[in-house]
């Protein structure tokens, strides 16, 4: 292992001098100081049997040469990090090791060498990196990261440096910070004219067109709507690469659940994210979200023919990422409730023991393993210098076991699976957190650590003044010298070098130099550069069937990303040799057609629809093809196809002997599910042709579940699978059992007797166990207590449990209420307990739902706050818990405290105005609160309003009931063509919304017979059902519940809308109203 490059013969006087000669200074709050380093950190004893102070002047100045030497002055867009110092707020159980420590607690395989490239205080906190054409390497520093109980230090800023190895030595010996004003940064990607961050819930660019590593202007906002969770926030979104098809790629874990869009966009045009990996075209503004699940992805990257996959933690650490899947997920539950079955990771191992669970991975308990359950960073190495599996290594970083896995990708079916392999690095160092791996020009790679004790849940604080960067490089075993920097294979990339020579990188150079001479080619032609000579190249590369496959996929790649081919050139490559030019061929041909959203629903913005003759050319492509790699691209493919092409594809794939197969199964059931949405008789030419067990058994389940709506499909079910061989009818059987799980009771098919008649003969005893289950259900019913045994048993699937309590809910079960409140701490079937809950007038219950209320998805909470103000002892204890602390104030919207105020108790009245405020001031109040946000709101303030900002807080608070620009809820008045340019108006019917109220618009409030208050707005109503729209939900009520009625004099828009509002929110909302009005 190298430390550096140093004589041994300088006196530890020198070492001392020299090092304080040269340390680099740094501004903090205005101010000019050292970075407080302790002396022990540089001379020390050297952790091996012969320490000497030799030994220790040699690590001090291997340490101190280490270092960045040279740091440019910052300009006014990257000045100090914070406007006070960064501090640490772990507490230092155990000593920062040193970099010499460090290092020597490493093992690596021989012939491997680390040393340190960058370290604190030169970086700190290091979160991500990556690096540009010219091989300078960008490092996100993250400071705003804080503990559980603080989150984020919003106090803090995040910065991104740029790091210069000039000489070629392997170590830092310039430094430059970039940019300093990022919130909670976790991602970086350069190129297209400057730099992209991921700072939740925004992803950012920061224009550097010129490349002088100076900011051209201030940061704008691409994409947003990334929530961070409020538990989970160490799932954010994170990390961003660019991709081979010209995309901007990222990560989100599953608890983050955002609504992503271009800024401005509103609720129907965003694009829900649960989980996994979505991407970003800069110059069409398409955004896509490819695949949800998992738990948190913490790094990706693609082999050699463009396959993406990613690392995540807990549930299987390995997954190829497929445009569609629905991944396993703990923890949350699929954004579509009729997915059924998720796809399982595509690891053949685990890195813990599942049997004791991931919890149980922690502090070397799983070593023999792996080291844990926990996997950050990404790299599929596939340089030639490592001696490494060339396209199949995979290195992630384990971080409970300190080290660095390897896994060895291999083809599988019509995927991959990774498989067990050596691992590559350990570490002794308790400070060894490292986040990434990022590849070099060289051919070897950087080591990114945060360097700390804690782990990414942070309960015991952040250390933000340690980071590292080492460099891991490989020399022949036996070689002591550094490696050559010039052993990358193939023609190299450099930027000022003739164009030809940088078209020969992009095509047939080393991985580096291959991508980072593609995407500097593309930024040339967006920058007007003539690109012929580059597509006249790369298309002759692609059209030569001789030259390697990888090769070929590097011309298609640049030349499409040049605009050089399209259309009738892609469709060609359609009958290509290469099974992966095929698969290329048909990903660029549908690009431009929007993928469905994680719930099944065609996005709002479609893209351009696939043409009907090329739905037919893939069709019969799908009935041929040999490959099952293309196959299952043609199943992913459904997802991005008019519903009313999707069944004669899926059709044509089910020809094939894919039953088994990993992904296509699924793929294919997940590109024809939302036909059961829409209609579901539509599912059944398909059951009637499929064979694959898998499919078949989800086909008819969601078949027979639409059957609660239309009984006709049971029968027609039920009547395939009398005709079918034994083994489809059998998997039809436990299909329709699954879905009729949790049901009362159901009408008898028609052909059921025909059905039990050909199963007779079947000695399977699932199946007969099935049908006589069925039978019951057929005829007298299932049983009250067999509904409550499913709905409380933890081992059922969380579907079949709420169907079973959904029932029990409906039929007014006895005994609902103790199962209901069992169920509060089930996270998902909650909702539907706190549904049958809410039927009861027993002022224990209000104190159930604030006990169990952190259990309950950050979703459904506001699903408790409204039913707690539903009746005043209810309403009471809420009150009394804000009061306490136990719920913020925040959580209680406008509306709630509109519902709390109707109950007309004074008692509540009076806690209500206490902890949450006035719900009807008096008019001298509300004429002076008009004027003074008519003094503040001037034409000058409303200039500086953040519009994207204001958007998101009309959504939150205005959204459901009101439409402007064409989203939002129909409750209220649209408000588009409203007096939007008359500040009065505005002012006038958001703080007094009940000075003038239409006759349509005012509230009613409802009391039922189970003594709930509900007020809303009632929408339509006839001789047996009211229904009432709240902002929260609509409630269908059958008039044999109403005891009173009441219309009220007040406007059903709550006042106080504004009270939990800032000035800057306020001043953002009204420059979001006002907006696109003439000026």
């Amino acid at each position: 292992m190298s430390l550096g490059r140093c004589s041994s013969e300088v006196a530890e006087r020198d070492v001392w001098s020299t090092h304080m000669s040269r340390l680099p200074r740094y501004r903090f709050s205005g101010s000019t100081r050292y970075c407080p380093l302790r002396k022990s950190q540089w001379i020390g004893e050297w952790p091996g049997p012969a320490c000497s102070m030799a030994a220790g002047i040699l690590i001090a100045c291997c340490y101190l040469t280490a270092g960045c030497a040279q740091e440019e002055p910052e300009d006014a867009t990257a000045e100090a990090v914070a406007d006070r110092e960064i501090y640490n707020s772990e507490q230092e159980a155990l000593p920062l090791s040193s970099v010499a420590e460090a290092v020597a607690a490493m093992e690596l395989a021989p012939g491997f060498t680390v040393e340190l490239f960058a370290g604190e205080p030169d970086v700190q906190n290091p979160i991500a990196a990556c690096t540009d054409a010219q091989g300078r390497v960008w490092v996100a520093e993250n400071y705003t990261y804080a503990e559980r109980a603080l989150r984020f230090d919003m106090d803090l800023n995040d910065r991104v440096l740029v790091l210069e190895d000039r000489d070629g030595d392997g170590q830092c010996d310039r430094r430059k910070v970039f940019y300093s004003g990022a919130k909670v940064l976790t991602g970086i990607a350069v190129g297209r004219g400057g730099v992209w961050l991921m700072c939740p819930p925004q992803v950012l660019f920061v224009p550097d067109v010129d490349n002088d590593l100076r900011p051209d202007g201030p940061p704008q906002v691409v994409l947003d709507g990334f929530t961070v969770g409020r538990e989970n926030y160490h799932n954010f979104a994170n990390g961003l690469s660019w991709g081979p098809d010209n995309w901007l790629y990222g990560r989100c874990g599953a608890s983050a659940a955002g609504e992503i869009g271009l800024p401005g966009s509103g609720p129907e045009e965003r694009i829900p994210l649960r989980g996994g990996i979505w991407r970003y075209h800069p110059e069409t503004r398409a955004v896509e979200v490819l695949n949800q699940g998992t738990t948190n992805p913490w790094g990706h990257d693609w082999n050699s023919v463009g396959e993406l996959f990613f690392i995540n933690t807990v549930n299987g650490h390995f997954w190829h990422s497929i445009p569609g899947a629905h991944y396993d997920r703990p923890h949350t539950v699929d954004a579509n409730r009729h997915v059924y079955q998720l796809l399982d990771t595509h690891a053949d191992h685990w890195h813990f023991d599942t049997g004791k669970g991931w919890t149980a991975s922690r502090d070397g308990a799983a070593n023999d393993f792996g080291g844990g359950h926990a996997h950050i960073g990404m790299l599929l190495y596939q340089e030639r210098l490592w001696p490494l599996p060339h396209d199949r290594s995979i290195l992630t970083i384990n971080m409970h076991g300190r080290r660095i896995n390897m896994d060895l990708l291999d083809r599988r079916g019509s995927g991959y699976v990774a498989r067990h392999g050596p691992d590559f690095l350990l570490s002794r160092d308790v400070w060894f957190r490292a986040l990434d791996l990022i590849p070099l020009p060289d051919g070897n790679a950087l080591l990114i650590d945060w360097s700390d004790i804690g782990e990414c849940h942070e309960a015991t604080g952040v250390h933000r003044q340690s980071g590292r960067i080492y460099r891991i490089a490989y020399t022949a075993p036996g070689d002591g010298a550094s490696s050559d920097h010039t052993t990358a294979r193939g023609p190299r990339f450099d930027p000022a070098g003739p164009l030809p020579e940088v078209i020969d990188a992009a095509l047939a150079g080393p991985e580096w130099h291959a991508r980072r001479a593609r995407e500097w080619l593309v930024a040339q032609r967006l920058a007007g550069a003539p690109a012929e000579a580059a597509i006249a190249r790369s298309r002759s590369v692609l059209s030569n069937a001789s030259a390697p496959t990888y090769q070929r996929l590097r011309g298609l790649w640049l030349a499409h990303a040049l605009g050089g081919v399209a259309g009738d050139a892609l469709r060609e490559l359609l009958e290509d040799p290469a099974p992966e030019i095929r698969t290329w061929a048909i990903r660029l041909l549908i690009d431009q057609a929007r993928i469905d959203r994680v719930d099944g629903r065609r996005p709002a913005d479609e893209g351009q629809p696939v043409p009907p003759d090329l739905i037919d050319r893939l069709v019969r492509m799908a009935a041929d093809e040999p490959d099952s790699a293309v196959r299952l691209t043609l199943a992913s493919t459904l997802q991005r196809l008019p519903l009313a092409a999707r069944a004669d594809l899926a059709i044509a794939l089910m020809q094939h002997d894919d039953g088994e197969d990993h992904n296509i199964p699924l793929m294919v059931w997940y590109g024809v599910l939302p036909l059961g949405d829409a209609a579901a008789d539509r599912l059944l030419p398909l059951v009637r042709q499929c064979s694959w067990p898998t499919t078949v058994r989800l086909l008819s389940r969601r078949i027979a579940a639409a059957s609660r709506q239309n009984p006709a499909l049971l029968d027609a079910l039920v009547q395939i699978a009398a005709e079918r061989q034994p083994e489809a009818r059998r998997t039809m059987v436990f299909g329709m059992g699954e879905a009729l799980a949790g049901w009362l009771k159901a009408p008898r098919p028609a052909s059921w007797e025909a059905l039990v008649a050909a199963t007779a003969d079947d000695a399977d005893p699932q199946l007969q166990q099935t049908i006589q289950t069925l039978n019951v259900l057929f005829g007298d019913g299932r049983a009250i207590e067999e509904l409550k045994r499913i709905a409380g048993d933890d081992s059922q699937p969380l579907d079949v449990r709420r169907a079973a309590l959904e029932s029990l809910v409906q039929s007014g079960a006895p005994g609902l209420r103790d199962l209901c409140r069992r169920l509060l701490k089930t996270r998902f079937l909650n909702t539907t307990a706190l549904e049958g809950l809410a039927r009861y007038p027993d002022p224990q219950i209000a104190e159930w739902l604030l006990t169990n209320y952190r259990k309950f998805h950050p979703f459904d909470r506001p699903q408790v706050i409204a039913a707690l103000a539903t009746r005043a002892a209810w309403a009471k204890q809420l009150l009394q818990a804000v009061a306490t602390g136990r719920i913020d104030a925040s959580e209680i919207p406008a509306f709630v405290a509109r519902q709390i105020a109707a109950l007309e108790d004074p008692e509540l009245d009076r806690l209500l105005a206490e902890v949450w405020g006035q719900v009807r001031a008096t008019p001298a109040d509300r004429a002076a609160k008009i004027a003074e946000l008519k003094e503040f709101l001037t034409s000058g303030a409303l200039d500086q309003a953040d519009v994207e900002h204001g958007q998101q807080v009309f959504v939150k608070q205005c959204g459901a009931c009101h439409r402007l620009f064409g989203i939002g809820g129909n409750i209220g008045p649209d408000l588009t063509g409203a007096q939007r340019s008359n500040l009065d108006y505005l002012l006038d019917n958001i703080v007094d919304p009940s000075a003038v109220v239409t006759k349509e618009f005012r509230a009613t409030v409802l009391l039922l017979d189970d003594d709930r208050v509900l007020t809303g707005l009632v929408t339509s109503e006839d001789d047996s059902v009211i229904t009432l729209a709240t902002q929260e939900r609509t409630y269908r009520i059958p008039k044999e519940m109403v005891v009173s009625r009441k219309q009220s004099n007040v406007s059903v828009m709550p006042e106080g809308l504004l009270q939990p509002l800032s000035r800057e929110e306020i001043r953002d909302l009204f420059g979001y109203l006002q907006a696109g009005l003439a000026q």
